[in-house]
């Protein structure tokens, strides 16, 4: 893939998208939750598609399940909009809450593809500059108000009023490995009278040649919260790209 390829994918992926940490779900859940009747059946087959690849995406944990497709739709609003949702994994006592519950997410995994190059073939080269150029924002002394700019846009969409991102902390890069790197952060933010921090980790996957940005939160109580995030990063990493292999 030629350079200027490569730099167009980039400017694509970016803008605040991928660092965008879908946060209301820690304070309520969608407000789309009471308009849809359907049964909480957890999808089991583990098969995702994106630009004509079917992708196998495990469980981050035992006790976080996939929503499956119908109750998927819920997280959909809370996606950058340069991002698409093809997973989702919640608490099962949250997802069998669902529909109509506003009970927080306490922990729960998001796995999404960008919009503009979803149907592009990412070849090692191409993944580099994408994983640099998220070094780039993690490092960057921007990234606290990028991150406000993009969740008052969200926020603004589903009238929930305003959320408040406090300064991260930032964790560094928890690993870097042969097509997938994780990035973590504590996330200080307010909400009306509500606050929480969250810790936040984001990995970016090659898997079948297809780019993906996976999520993973829980709030913050003690250290054990940030050991948790980083170990189960790294193994739910390891797991989709094994699922994968050849």
């Amino acid at each position: 893939m030629s350079r200027s390829t490569r730099r167009s994918i980039l400017g694509r992926v970016f803008g605040g998208a991928a660092v965008l940490v879908c946060a209301c779900a820690c304070f309520e859940s969608s407000s789309h939750a009471q308009a849809i009747k359907v049964s909480p059946q957890p999808s089991e087959a583990g098969s995702f598609r994106t630009g004509r690849v079917s992708i196998s995406i495990p469980a981050p944990a035992p006790e976080l399940l996939e929503m499956g497709p119908d109750l998927r739709v819920l997280m959909e609003p809370l996606a950058a909009a340069k991002l698409r949702l093809i997973a989702a994994f919640i608490l099962s006592d949250n997802l069998a809450q669902l529909p109509g519950s506003t009970t927080p997410l306490t922990k729960y995994a998001l796995v999404e593809v960008p919009r503009a190059a979803e149907f592009m073939d990412v070849d090692e080269a191409t993944f580099k500059t994408v994983v640099d150029g998220m070094n780039q924002q993690f490092s960057s002394g921007n990234l606290q108000s990028t991150m406000q700019t993009e969740i008052d846009r969200h926020f603004a969409d589903l009238g929930a009023g305003k959320l408040t991102v406090d300064k991260p902390t930032q964790l560094g890069t928890m690993f870097s490995k042969p097509n997938v790197s994780g990035f973590a952060m504590l996330m200080p933010m307010a909400v009306k009278d509500k606050s929480v921090t969250l810790v936040a980790a984001t990995l970016v996957v090659r898997v079948r040649n297809r780019l993906l940005f996976a999520y993973l939160y829980t709030q913050y109580k003690d250290k054990a919260s940030v050991d948790w995030v980083t170990q189960t990063s790294e193994s739910w990493a390891d797991a989709i790209l094994k699922s994968n292999e050849p």
